[in-house]
């Protein structure tokens, strides 16, 4: 084989799993956003502030705190979101051209992953804010709340803290010799 015959079959190769690569992603996309905000869309939300009097409950000061912190949220988590939805109406643009500008798609991609950060932080802050502001007992519903929230429900709660910890008396020798009996 020589050299152009070499390079010619490099470039369909290259240009044949990019083809797949695009299509794998427009599926993901697809399927990950426009379907589930189809879902969400018909699912009713129970208000936020709410369902935590419910679950923790909370009294009349507490309850007045919480609706700030949740309107505070709301109103700096909305524009995180729309510039996200933003990102991937951009994307999914730039993924339909006829040939999309990888560099730009990569650009597109990382701005996402900021602003994913962005929201995470705030939801931290939020939940953060929301403990301080709870007596123990209240912390400690909170904490299994935060645990299926941001964990699924599929997690037992306790499961995830028996995991990590030694057993009573137990060192780092004794774990050692443990795994090498195996």
């Amino acid at each position: 084989m020589n050299y152009f015959t070499k390079k010619r079959l490099v470039v369909l190769l290259i240009g044949f799993l990019l083809i797949i690569n695009v299509a794998a992603i427009s599926t993901i996309v697809f399927h990950r956003y426009m379907i589930s905000d189809r879902v969400l869309q018909n699912k009713k939300i129970e208000n936020p502030v709410r369902f935590m009097r419910k679950a923790l409950s909370l009294d009349s000061e507490q309850e007045k705190i919480f609706t700030n912190l949740n309107s505070d949220y709301q109103k700096n988590s909305s524009k995180t979101l729309e510039s996200l939805k933003t990102k991937r109406v951009e994307m999914l643009k730039e993924i339909s051209l006829p040939d999309p500008n990888i560099e730009k798609l990569d650009e597109i991609a990382d701005e996402i992953g900021v602003l994913h950060a962005d929201l995470k932080k705030l939801t931290i802050n939020n939940f953060l804010d929301m403990k301080e502001n709870c007596t123990p007992e209240q912390q400690q519903k909170l904490k299994k709340m935060y645990r299926k929230i941001l964990m699924g429900s599929g997690h037992k709660v306790d499961s995830m803290d028996r995991k990590f910890k030694n057993r009573p008396g137990e060192g780092k020798e004794d774990r050692k010799q443990r795994k090498r009996s195996w």
